[in-house]
């Protein structure tokens, strides 16, 4: 019998290590995909930047401002949302908020660590929520929200950088 015992709670605690990495392995492919995509958004917004103060059809973008001013450590994401609100205005506080939240979104899944509750359901698998430090994010929920905004702004920022006339962009 306790032969039994053992090999079923180690046949459990098999499943259960086999769930937290199978589930482990699903957060963090869609970690990769949000930062990959917040960085896809990141550069859009950079370019946007960098042909309002160098609007140069000839020659496209200053890869010099682009390289030596935005992809400096030092100019952080919330430093080029408002430089792109001061340089597009009329792009909208609304357009400006959910950009904000997205990155909002993008650094809680770079930065909070993963937990997960005794069950052997992987379904309970959570972000811990940073300003709530004994309840979980709702994953789903969030992932939801980021890849909707995401996906908003990106054909809004398309949309400006056309509007713009940005030879590199407009052709996407």
């Amino acid at each position: 019998m306790i032969v039994l015992t053992t090999a079923l709670r180690t046949t459990a605690k098999s499943r259960c290590a086999l769930c937290r990495a199978l589930c482990e392995e699903d957060i963090n492919m869609e970690r990769q995909k949000i930062i990959e995509r917040a960085i896809n958004i990141e550069t859009i917004i950079s370019m946007l930047i960098t042909f309002h103060y160098f609007p140069d059809k000839e020659k496209g973008i200053n890869s010099n401002f682009l390289q030596d001013v935005l992809y400096d450590p030092y100019a952080t994401i919330a430093f080029k949302i408002n430089l792109l609100q001061k340089c597009f205005p009329g792009f909208g506080e609304k357009n400006i908020q959910k950009l904000r939240r997205i990155f909002n979104i993008r650094n809680i899944f770079a930065h909070c660590g993963l937990t997960m509750s005794s069950s052997v359901d992987p379904k309970n698998f959570s972000v811990i929520d940073p300003k709530k430090k004994n309840e979980p994010l709702d994953y789903k929920k969030l992932t939801d929200e980021f890849n909707k905004e995401a996906e908003n702004q990106e054909k809004n920022l398309f949309e400006l950088a056309k509007q713009s006339g940005i030879p590199i962009l407009d052709k996407l």
